[in-house]
């Protein structure tokens, strides 16, 4: 579940299941997260995790989120990138709003 490039760059993939497996990324550092199919976790793990997205190297941050409507995260999602809200008062990984964008 984990490529090591000749850069020293990793990518690891993980998976949330369970509130003890989000709990096995506390502490992780990651420059980048991707939630495949979003709608599908809890909001109470999106946050855990995005909480990790941070570090002092100069490589931008950043969290991308796939989805379609439904599941346990429906709600989260529609309220983070819809509604512009729920941003936690900027803490928990989330950028302020002027640096979200959505694609469609």
């Amino acid at each position: 579940r984990r490529c090591v490039f000749g850069s020293g760059s990793v990518l690891q993939f993980g998976y949330c299941a369970c509130d003890r497996d989000a709990d096995r990324y506390q502490g992780a550092e990651y420059d980048v997260i991707f939630f495949d199919e979003a709608t599908q976790l809890k909001e109470q793990w999106m946050r855990k995790l995005a909480a990790c997205v941070r570090g002092v190297n100069g490589f931008p941050k950043r969290i991308y989120y796939t989805c379609n409507p439904g599941g346990p995260g429906h709600g989260y999602i529609k309220r983070l990138f819809f509604f512009r809200r729920d941003w936690g008062g900027g803490g928990g990984g989330h950028p302020p709003p002027r640096q979200c964008r959505r694609c469609y």
